[in-house]
């Protein structure tokens, strides 16, 4: 090779050198913006279900009722990949009335609650669990809602809101995902209900405080 030949060839390598450092092998930075925030729910899980006839757990006053399902946190960045995010979980105990669907709390402020709030920050498969209280009114059905709310983005893709502010029980709640802001900032995404899931019986509580694998128990 003539010594133009080399000239041009130290040349094209230093180039490439030079890129090099300047990032010009690196992939360009995905693009910025608001995050895509989606959750959804699985179904609400009876442990006893397929062992008995009824799709009734049966549960005497003072028992505790352990209901468990999966929530889906799959909230994605601008860019499209999977990020953590905040969400929180409302699951209540209630059942109709003709005052409409009631929590224990409501028909006798003695009662136990019917309902239970929690903030989770995470991403993916989430096994969720909550307890509840068999309310002492005998020889009644009760239902299981549960609702996933998630705190909106910002142009920037972060979370917009208070993510400590949680659902208190006294907040309306209808059946079905929320069309609006709950409260503050959070907003509904996913919705599900075990009609008929529990049915108080005449009775105390034989073992109070236990629980099963799964479900309501």
């Amino acid at each position: 090779m003539g010594e133009g030949g080399e000239g041009l060839l130290v040349a094209a390598l230093v180039g490439l050198v030079l890129l090099a450092g300047k990032g010009g092998t690196q992939p360009p930075p995905g693009p910025s913006g608001p995050a895509v925030v989606v959750g959804n729910l699985g179904a609400i899980e009876v442990a006893s279900q397929a062992e008995m006839a009824s799709h009734l757990v049966n549960k005497p006053p003072g028992s505790w009722l352990l209901t468990t399902f999966t929530a889906n946190f799959l909230t994605k960045s601008a860019a499209g990949q999977p990020i953590p995010w905040y969400y929180q979980v409302v699951v209540r105990l209630g059942h109709n009335t003709w005052q409409g669907w009631r929590q224990p709390q409501d028909l006798d402020p003695a009662w136990p609650t019917g309902h239970n709030a929690k903030i989770y920050w995470g991403q993916g498969e989430n096994s969720i669990s909550a307890l509840h209280q068999a309310p002492p009114d005998p020889n009644q059905e009760w239902d299981i809602r549960v609702w996933l709310l998630g705190l909106p983005s910002d142009d920037q893709g972060e979370p917009a809101g208070d993510k400590d502010l949680l659902i208190p029980e006294d907040q309306t709640m209808d059946a079905g995902v929320p069309p609006e802001k709950v409260l503050g900032n959070w907003v509904g995404l996913a919705y599900a209900e075990h009609p008929g899931a529990v049915f108080t019986v005449p009775g105390e509580a034989l073992v109070a405080g236990s629980l099963s694998a799964i479900g309501v128990s």
